[in-house]
């Protein structure tokens, strides 16, 4: 069972999982808050509900977004590797074993 700490957030006490150490956990806590805050600042009227859920749908697109990111990345560099391994391959072929 993960260890637990008591944070704030949007004014409630509540107990939270441990990320990492205490620092990232506050860190976190900190950018929820933030997000909130944000999302409260646009909207006319008080419904913490309905900000939290846009916040937790905020978050979900933002970790789907550097999921595709990391996932691009991912493939960028394998076509990269096949690159420079096929490049390897021909300059290992094209030397003979008298010129090493």
């Amino acid at each position: 069972m993960p260890l637990k700490t008591d944070a704030k957030i949007a004014g409630a006490t509540l107990s939270v999982p441990i990320v990492k150490d205490q620092e990232t956990t506050a860190a976190i806590v900190q950018t929820v808050n933030e997000r909130l805050r944000q999302i409260e600042a646009q909207s006319a009227k008080i419904n913490t509900q309905h900000f939290a859920l846009l916040a937790a749908y905020s978050f979900a697109s933002e970790v789907e977004e550097l999921r595709q990111q990391a996932n691009d990345h991912e493939r960028e560099f394998l076509t990269e590797l096949d690159v420079l391994l096929t490049k390897l391959k021909a300059i290992l072929e094209d030397e003979s074993p008298g010129e090493q």
